[in-house]
């Protein structure tokens, strides 16, 4: 008999298109060139600073905090003036879709940075402090204790999905934003 799909298993299912599509766009920026990392760059500052960190985690606060300090101070090394959204997002959002969305990001922060570390942008010293970053994976960790005991077919387990689905969106718009007014980001 199948056991019972977790809250886990479903943000996995529910939201892999919109994980695979901002992984695509993220690709598209070259760490090795300066305007890609200045995309990359934008892109992080814009969406960290709409999250709201109040009600969330210890861990996914300090991420968050840190990660948006790290861009603002790389952004400014390079001279350049962040990002307005058009629509951000102005609401609360369930703590475990921000450790979801956050602290999975983390997880492939290791493979951007080896590309980076081999580019002609981190020898110059550009991006040093957003890619030099910890791995936070404590928020990781707390969503993986959480999620796993936790049905998926409730009204909790929507709005967790939901929250995460409107992070994965303002980040693909923060992306897409930052691609289209970056002059060089391939």
């Amino acid at each position: 008999m199948k056991s019972p799909e977790n809250l886990r298993q479903r943000l996995l299912r529910d939201l892999k298109s919109a994980h695979d599509d901002l992984d695509g766009l993220v690709s598209r920026f070259d760490l090795g060139e300066n305007g890609g990392l200045k995309a990359f760059l934008l892109m992080h500052e814009a969406a960290l600073k709409n999250i709201p960190l109040t009600h969330l985690g210890a861990a996914a606060a300090t991420a968050v905090g840190d990660l948006l300090q790290r861009a603002r101070l790389d952004l400014a090394t390079l001279g350049v003036r962040p990002m307005v959204l058009d629509r951000p997002l102005n609401r609360n959002l369930q703590p475990l879709a921000v450790d979801y969305v956050i602290g999975g990001s983390r997880l492939g922060a290791e493979v951007l940075k080896r590309r980076w570390q081999a580019s002609p942008t981190a020898r110059s010293g550009s991006g040093t402090a957003y890619m030099n970053a910890p791995r936070h994976l404590d928020a990781w960790r707390s969503f993986c204790e959480d999620a796993l005991t936790l049905a998926a077919d409730t009204p909790y387990a929507d709005n967790v999905v939901r929250d995460a689905a409107d992070i994965f969106a303002l980040f693909m718009t923060s992306a897409e934003k930052a691609y289209q007014e970056t002059p060089q980001h391939v």
